[in-house]
This record gives structure tokens, sequence and C-alpha cells, in this order.
């Protein structure tokens, strides 16, 4: 029996089926390891065979914010393991595959070398103007527009967007001459020449009144109830929506705004137009065509709504905008190896992600751990790549991690599994330690090289530590590969 024959077995892998039915990972009970082991050791249950979408959350102001969808899809994943998850039934790591070969092992007490990790949290700016799909203007012959997606060969349809977008597209600070008019008297000025005088007369503030109003041509083809975008005005210092609870679905074409107000917004009043997409479903994985999609602007105009003065217009046209996308700087990488022997499973070192200072697991991660690359001779068939964790992971819409693998030294890598959960909410002690497991082999694959990697995924909120037990994130510890040699 070769690993091909039995990976089903193992296998906790994503499904392809329906989002909204997957529920959290939750640990079932296992008996203890062999006496002495410095914790006990739980495997986890299976979740069922599709996925818990996070709804989104509504913040103040009436800001629809869209988090992470915990998404267990994989644009490549083998046959054998997109139709259906099965639960794994409880057994003690020994039981496993007796006839298998631990092939490499690392307890990460010998400092972790040739291990990896970095930050992809990076995204150049998407939005830019286009001649694609841009407004049709009579007034011009030539046509451009504000675009925030993409051409590219590799997305169904070949135009789109991909997951986890948050892109911005600021206007440059606009002046509306909302300001204090000073006036006074002829007689006023006549007082101030007397010798008695006591100084300039006062003067008096009259406040110049305006109506402003943004407008602006639109288009966009977004995931209905999971990616939108939004009209976004500073408020003080937080930016609010004013098209709440913003553009999703198609918009069947290119419209015409209604008039937002910007009345009691400041002066010089900040706009910006932002999209933001979940974890899966787009263009990129295949799994939403949109029609050009996600979104288009053009005609953006502020003006007074009483007299028609206009105070801002950009128009695109000559393929140069005014307006600027909003490039941020990557989050940061936040895996590090920790000396506690209560988070390590043997010894006291496992690696962690969270803030090194603080109970919490930063926003907008994209983190990713990997483990050493180990060759294997062709007579040797890669099965999986064990290990062990703890997850306190208390929101699927605050964040979540994925497990991939690869064995061809990463030139494909297999995403199988896509978590949430928190094991202190399930009943299970902050020491308590469970069994993870990466599949190496999906078609009888024989030989090369294999890894595993786990992906620390949060939203703009971040994940907040466990109400249970004070911890964050997730933790990696005695991770091992077998192998099948005939």
């Amino acid at each position: 029996m070769d690993c091909f024959e039995n990976a089903s077995e193992e296998r906790h892998a994503g499904s392809s089926a329906p989002l909204e039915e997957r529920r959290a990972r939750s640990p079932a009970p296992l008996e203890e390891r062999g006496a002495g082991s410095p914790a006990s050791f739980h495997a986890p249950l299976v979740a069922t065979a599709s996925v818990r979408r996070c709804p989104a959350r509504q913040v103040r102001h009436g800001i629809l914010r869209v988090a992470l969808a915990v998404a267990a899809l994989a644009a490549a994943l083998p046959a054998s393991a997109v139709n259906e998850a099965r639960e794994l039934q409880p057994r003690p790591v020994e039981d496993l595959v007796p006839e298998r070969v631990v092939v490499w092992q690392d307890d990460l007490e010998s400092g972790a070398p040739g291990w990896t990790h970095g930050d992809d949290s990076f995204m150049p700016a998407k939005f830019h103007v286009d001649s694609y799909l841009a407004y049709d203007d009579p007034e011009h012959e030539d046509d451009y527009s504000w675009w925030c997606g993409e051409q590219d060969p590799d997305y169904s349809g070949g135009d789109g967007y991909g997951n986890s977008w948050d892109q911005k597209l600021e206007l440059p600070p606009i002046e509306l001459g909302i300001s204090a008019v000073e006036h006074t008297s002829w007689g006023a000025i006549k007082g101030m020449y007397r010798e008695d005088a006591e100084g300039p007369p006062e003067r008096k503030g009259q406040a110049r009144t305006a109506t402003p109003v943004l407008s602006f041509r639109y288009r966009h083809d977004t995931e209905a109830g999971y990616d939108f975008v939004y009209v976004e005005v500073l408020d003080g210092d937080e930016w609010v929506a004013l098209n709440s609870p913003g553009y999703d679905g198609s918009s069947g074409g290119w419209q015409e705004a209604p008039g937002f107000s910007l009345d009691g917004y400041g002066d010089p009043v900040r706009i910006r137009f932002r999209f933001v997409s979940d974890g899966a479903w787009s263009d990129a994985d295949g799994y939403y065509d949109s029609d050009g999609g996600a979104f288009h602007v053009d005609n953006i105009v502020v003006h007074d709504a009483v007299t028609g003065e206009v105070f801002y217009r950009e128009d695109c046209e000559g393929g140069v905008g005014q307006s600027q996308p909003f490039v941020p700087e990557g989050s940061g990488d936040y895996w590090h190896l920790v000396d506690n022997a209560c988070q390590a499973y043997s010894g006291t070192r496992c690696w962690s992600v969270n803030h090194p200072d603080s109970t919490h697991v930063p926003p907008m991660l994209r983190d990713w751990l990997q483990t050493p690359f180990v060759d294997l001779p062709y007579a040797v068939s890669p099965c999986t790549l064990h290990f062990v964790s703890q997850m306190f992971m208390t929101d699927a819409c605050g964040g979540s991690w994925q497990e991939w693998g690869t064995n061809d030294g990463g030139n494909t890598w297999i995403r199988t599994a896509w978590w949430y959960g928190d094991q202190c909410e399930y009943g299970y002690g902050v020491c308590e330690h469970f069994a993870g497991a990466i599949p190496l082999s999906w078609t009888g694959h024989w030989g090369g090289r294999v890894a595993g990697k786990w992906v620390m995924l949060t939203d703009e909120f971040g994940n907040t530590s466990s109400p249970y037990c004070n911890r964050a994130g997730i933790t990696i510890d005695d991770v091992w590969v077998e192998a099948w040699i005939p």
C-alpha cells in the first residue's frame, strides 16, 4: 500500500463544496501520548465538506467592512481531495501509519536551520487609468477611466480582480472655499484715526455657504455579498462610507451616481474610492468570473449644488488622472521562534505568529512559514508532513491560516486546508496540543523535493486574543515527513 492509495484516509484537505456550509475546525480528544510527555496531544476533527464564510461587518458610521472569508478552496487541488472532506478518527501519532518511514524531522530545539518565513502582504496598486471598458464619453474621441482590475491570462475570462484585495484611490484635497470673510464699516475705519481710538475695530466673520456634492460615473462587477466598492470621505480622522452598504454584484454597465452630499466633512474635503475583496471567489481563483471587474470610475466632479460652481473635475482624458492610488507598506513578518514550554510540545521551542509584545495578531497579515525542502530519491514516495500545533484563532472574520504542500521543489504548491478555531473555546487547556497533517502525494508521485507551508491571514481588524485563555495566533512544533519505501 503506497501513499497515494491510502492518502484519502489522512487528508484534512479543502473542498470546492458550497461556501455557506463549512463550520469551524473543532479538535477531537485523543488519548494522551506516552507517559512523561510534556502535554496532552489531540488529533483535530476535520470540518465538514464545505466552507463557512465570514459575514460582512458593520462598524461605526455605517461603514460596511468585508472581512476575510475563511474558505477551503484551491484552484489546483487534486481530484481526490476536492469533492469531499472526511472526518478523521482520533488516533495517537504512533498509530498513524506504522509501515511508513520518517525521512525528516525537526523538533526546533536546535534553532530551526533551513526554515524560512516572510511577509506577502504587500500588493502593488491596482487602480490605474486604462482604456479597457472605459466610459464612452461623447465629448472625447479617446476614452480613459480609472480601473481597479487587471487583464491577466490566468484569470477566468482574462480580466477582473483577485482575492484579498484592499485597493484605494484618493482624490487630492479639494478646496471648497468655505472660509470666514471679514467685513467692517466705513465708520469703524474712520474711528481708527481718532486720538482716543483704542485699536482696530472688532471684525465680524461671515461664513460663506456652499452645498458641495460629489458625482461620478461608474461600473462594477464583484461577487455579490462579499466583495464591495466603497465611496468614502474623511470625517475627522476616520474614513466613512457615503454609499453604505457599498456597491456589489453587477452594475449592469456604466451608471451615474446620485449626488453624494459632502456637507459637514470639512474644507478641504478628502475623498477616496475603495475596493475590498474577501479571501475566495474571484477571477483569480476562477470561482467568480466578473465582466471586467472589479470597479471603474470616471467623470468625477465636486460642485456646489446651489450655484453650480465646480470645485473639482477629473475625467482621465489623455490617459492621465489627478487622483493617486494608495499603496500601503507590507504589514510585517510576525513568525518567530518562542522559548515557552507551554506553547512547545517537546522541549521548549516552537514557531508562533502573533505580535511578540502582545497577545494580538496584527491586521492585514499574509505571513508565511515554510519548512526546509526535503530531497527524496525516486524510489521513495512522499506521503505526509505531520506537525503539532496550537490554535487560538477566535473569529473566522478576524483571521485564519492556510496549509500548503509541494512535492516538486516549490514549482507547484497545493493548498490542502484553510482553518480557524480556538482550542480554549472548545474546552481544551492553553498548554494542550493537536495533530496536523499536510498531504504531499496527490498523483502517485515518486521522489522529488517536498516541503510544507503555513500562511497566517488577518483582515483589517486583526485577530484579538482568545477570551478563554488570553492567547492569539497559532504555534507549530515537532514537524516530520513520512514516506513510503517499497
